[in-house]
This record gives C-alpha cells, sequence and structure tokens, in this order.
C-alpha cells in the first residue's frame, strides 16, 4: 500500500511501469530527521519499486511547501529486504556509489525546476514580442541542433549551437528556440528525446530567421507524458477486433507497437489487427507481444484482415473464367483462429491480389468459402454486406439467408455512420440505432454473437485530422464538404489555427475502446454514442 502524504505517487502508473498490481505497491514512510544546524530533513522511505527523480523533485516540493522551517530536504530510500537504494544526497559517501541501481535521466534538461501555471498555445501566443514570459506544456516531435560560429565581443571565435524543437499540445504545434554551448546541447540530448513531454518556460519572439513566433527556452524541464486510463474496473476486459495500421493504405494512422502496447497496458486480453487487404503489420504486432511478454505483460495479437468481398455467385462463365468488374464488393473481417486459418489467410491474400485484384484486391465469395476453414467470419462496418441489405431495406428472411455466411455479426458507434446523415443517405441519429438493431435482432434470430467494435484508424481524437487531411486529398467527396463546411461557417467569421479548424470533423474512434462487455453500450469516441440499451458480447480466440 502507498502512503504518500504529497499524493503524486499514483499507483496505477508505477505498477505499469514495475510490472506490478497497485495493491502489490508498498510505500511506507518510516521517520524524518531534522539538522537544525543546517536546516535539511531527511525522510526515511521503505518501498518495493524505484521512484523515478522528477517525482522526486515534485515530492520533495511539495514537503518544502507544507513544512514550515525546513531549508532543504532529502529522501533515503530502503527496500524492503532493508538495503538502501540510493543515500540523501547530503551524504558524505562517494557520490559514485551512492546509488545501487541505474542512474535517472534528469528532468531538467536546461535552467531551472520550472514553478507556475501552464498556460494554452493560443494565450502564449497573445503575449509575442511582449516582456511577459509564457509557460506551456507539449510533446517533442522534432529537435534538431544547428552548429554555428561567431565573434564574442573581444573578437574571438566562439562555437555554440541553436537548439530548434517543435512540441504539440495535439491541436497545434509551437517552435521553441534556445541558443547554448556545444557542452550544455550534448548534455541535453544524453537527457531529452524526441517524444518526451516537455515544459518551456521563456519570453515568445518574432523570430527573423524562422519567420515566426517561437519561444525563447529560458527553462526545459521533463513532465510525465499524458496516457489514457483504463477506466473499466470489471474482471472482463473488451477485446478489439476491428483495428487498422498504417498498414491500411492511406487509411490507418496506428502505429503497430504502440496499438499492441496500449491495449497491454488496458489490461486487455488480446488485439485484432485487420489491415485493408494486407497482413504487413504481423511481424511488428508479434514482436511487440514477445517484447511485452519479456516484461510480464500478456497480450495476445489475433492476426486478421478487412478484406473486399465479391458476390461471384453469377459471375463465373462456362470456361471458368469470373468476370471481377460485374458487382461491387463489400467489406468483411476474417481472423485466425490458429495456424491452419493464418496459412489460408495467406492464401487468401495471395489469390485476391494476383488472381482477382480489381481496383482492391477481391475475394470472391466461393474463394474464401473454399479456404475458410481456421477462420472467424464477422460482418465488418456500414460497408460490409449485412449493414448495405439492412439499409436497403431487405426482408428479415434475406438478411438471415446473408448473415448465416457469416460467424458473428459487427456493429459500431452511431459517429462512425455520422456521414450517412451528412450525405442524407438516413434522416436522423434514430435510423442508424435502428440499423443497428437490426443487426442485433438478425443475430439473436440465428443465435450468432454481436459484436461491437470501433474500427480503429487512428490512436487519439487529435489525430483524426491527419487521416481526414490524407482522404480529402485523394478526392474524397465527403471530407471535401466537411471542409467547406467549416470554411463557411466558422472560419469566415473569426481568425481560429487550422488545426482547431479541421479537429472539429472527428468521425471516428480513438483507437482501441474502452467500454465494457455485457454492459449497455457507452459513448466510445466524440459524437460517437450507443443510445440502444442492450448488451453485447465480445468473441475470444481460443
Amino acid at each position: 500500500m502507498i502512503n504518500d502524504p504529497t499524493g503524486i505517487l499514483d499507483p496505477e502508473v508505477i505498477g505499469k511501469t514495475e510490472g506490478k498490481r497497485p495493491e502489490d505497491l508498498n510505500y511506507d514512510i518510516l521517520e524524518a530527521k531534522l539538522n537544525r544546524h543546517t536546516g535539511s530533513l531527511t525522510v526515511s522511505v521503505r518501498l518495493n519499486f524505484t521512484v523515478p527523480k522528477y517525482i522526486q523533485m515534485q515530492m520533495k516540493q511539495v514537503l518544502l511547501d507544507k513544512i514550515e522551517g525546513v531549508d532543504n530536504l532529502d529522501f533515503e530510500w530502503i527496500l524492503e529486504h532493508g538495503k538502501p537504494l540510493a543515500k540523501p544526497e547530503g551524504s558524505s559517501s562517494n557520490k559514485n556509489t551512492e546509488s545501487s541501481g541505474p542512474s535517472e535521466k534528469s528532468p531538467i534538461v536546461k535552467g531551472r525546476a520550472i514553478k507556475g501555471t501552464p498556460m494554452s498555445f493560443a494565450d502564449a501566443l497573445v503575449l509575442t514580442d511582449t516582456d511577459e514570459e509564457v509557460i506551456v506544456d507539449g510533446d517533442l516531435f522534432s529537435m534538431e541542433g544547428k552548429e554555428i560560429c561567431y565573434k564574442d565581443r573581444k573578437g574571438e571565435k566562439k562555437n555554440a549551437v541553436i537548439l530548434m524543437m517543435e512540441i504539440s499540445d495535439h491541436n497545434r504545434a509551437m517552435g521553441v528556440k534556445s541558443f547554448m554551448d556545444p557542452e550544455k546541447y550534448e548534455e541535453l540530448t544524453e537527457n531529452l528525446s524526441v517524444g518526451n513531454r516537455i515544459r518551456v518556460s521563456g519570453k515568445i519572439n518574432s523570430d527573423r530567421f524562422e519567420h515566426e513566433a517561437l519561444i525563447d527556452a529560458r527553462n526545459i524541464n521533463i513532465i510525465p507524458n499524458i496516457s489514457k486510463k483504463e477506466s473499466y474496473t470489471g474482471e472482463k476486459k473488451r477485446v478489439e477486433l476491428h483495428v487498422h495500421t498504417r498498414m491500411s493504405d492511406n487509411d490507418g494512422f496506428n502505429e503497430v507497437d504502440k496499438l499492441v502496447e496500449q491495449a497491454a497496458a488496458w489490461g486487455q486480453p488480446a488485439v485484432a489487427i485487420t489491415d485493408h487487404g494486407v497482413v504487413q503489420a504481423f511481424p511488428d504486432a508479434a514482436n511487440t507481444a514477445k517484447k511485452l511478454e519479456g516484461k510480464g505483460k500478456h497480450i495476445k495479437v489475433i492476426y486478421g484482415m478487412e478484406g473486399y468481398l465479391y458476390p461471384d455467385e453469377d459471375a463465373w462463365d462456362e470456361d471458368g473464367n469470373i468476370d471481377i468488374k460485374k458487382h461491387r464488393t463489400y467489406h468483411i473481417i476474417l481472423l485466425a483462429k490458429n495456424k491452419t486459418g493464418l496459412k489460408n489467410l495467406y492464401k487468401l491474400v495471395s489469390y485476391s491480389h494476383i488472381d482477382y485484384f480489381y481496383k482492391k484486391p477481391r475475394l470472391p465469395r466461393s474463394i474464401l468459402s473454399k479456404y475458410r476453414e481456421g477462420l472467424i467470419i464477422g460482418s465488418a462496418c456500414e460497408a460490409g454486406e449485412i449493414y448495405k441489405a439492412v439499409e436497403n431495406g431487405v426482408t428479415d428472411q434475406e438478411l438471415d439467408e446473408l448473415a448465416s455466411f457469416y460467424d458473428y455479426l459487427e456493429i459500431q458507434p452511431l459517429g462512425n455512420n455520422q456521414f450517412m446523415i451528412d450525405q442524407g443517405m438516413v434522416s436522423s441519429r434514430d435510423d442508424l440505432i435502428n440499423n443497428n438493431l437490426k443487426i442485433v435482432e438478425c443475430a439473436d434470430r440465428l443465435g450468432k454473437l454481436t459484436v461491437a467494435t470501433t474500427d480503429s484508424h487512428y490512436p487519439t481524437k487529435e489525430a483524426a485530422v491527419n487521416r481526414n487531411i490524407i482522404m480529402a486529398g485523394m478526392g474524397s467527396r465527403l471530407m471535401i464538404a466537411r471542409f467547406r463546411l467549416i470554411i463557411e461557417t466558422r472560419y469566415r467569421r473569426f481568425i481560429r489555427p487550422a488545426a482547431l479548424v479541421l479537429s472539429t470533423i472527428d468521425t471516428r474512434p480513438t483507437g482501441p475502446a474502452t467500454s465494457p462487455a455485457e454492459t449497455p453500450l457507452l459513448n466510445i469516441c466524440p459524437r460517437a454514442w450507443y443510445m440502444a440499451a442492450f448488451t453485447f458480447q465480445v468473441v475470444t480466440v481460443p
């Protein structure tokens, strides 16, 4: 149990870092000794995990603010078996032997610890070219050092480095600039890297070389990354069975390794990979799962694909040739439940690309039926055969005949199909609700599972803009229309950053969702709400 008077230690975060359950973590303050001559307080703590340096600094600052008459504070960390993990900084022991564990990166990479409340990028930019200092937080996604040579006031040549960084608050980016000695830059790069979340303080100036407003950083601190947390506390976790990675051409934006790691961090037992027509993400997914297994985190990768089903019943001639252009295709989910299924999945990928390719790698139903052993077949999204049949108003008997081909039926958040309302394909959200209900009723009649998926294409809601831009660039009339609507109704009224404008068109789920199994379906993403109160089950692959 963690008894932390500062309230900074988060058992969930520490548990994930240490590979332990939160209830197995122990943190007890044994004693506190005050040196009245120096005003220094030493706090002895027994624990069974490592406290990162940046968290130590935060705890230290909180205690100093709370305790009067103390000028300095040090921690003495003691492992549960009694061995000192690290002696207090004021100890007379050799500094090279102070810690028995690995060294931690310094959270202060330039200047001093930043005190104060960070502001939004928009509020900070208002203070451009003023004497006001700003404090902002952001994720570092670009960092470069430019070596320069200059003459000082005495006319002597000096070497220096101009550090250029880009940080993001997930709505917009901001540039950061800092002038430093080569030695300082080398030290900084040992502690700071792309992917870190940082807090920067300094003045914002209009840079005459970069032609944009940049923060002239006086202080740079590394701070904890912000991550989504699993809020569901039940024993049975959901399994996402419809996910796209970057291997879905011009469509998916999930990094394979990050996707598997996130599902594992949420305690989900498995995650499926279902890219459009291809299987190239499998090796990276397998390697990531293996690495996590070595860290004590078990996650099963379900190898699958979202294929393009081609109804070929009347598309063959007497000579055995197929007219691959005669009918439209439908999306379909294929999941391998064993090695036989995986082998057949590879065969289907090959046949669809080599023998039946027309605009997309097509899967004739007869070929899929021939190689369906070991595969679990799902009805996919609104572009699937079952949803289209419901949309076209077929009878229950006709719907049941089509659905009998599938092992499970799939429904998705209403926000995924918001475009149907936007394009006038349906009149309201009630129509989308009724479509989902008809699929559930069909599955019930046939004794099949109904699976709720998110059809995830990117990891965060902010990343939606990337996919929408790509789709608009490919000529998606839907996305172009939405851009035009936003510009006509909002942008002309006041100036706002483009990223903020585009972020309002988010229509896709925010990644592997956390809605629990066997409860009323909940909202999975912005604008995506399950309004009908029914339950669902999760397909578990043995």
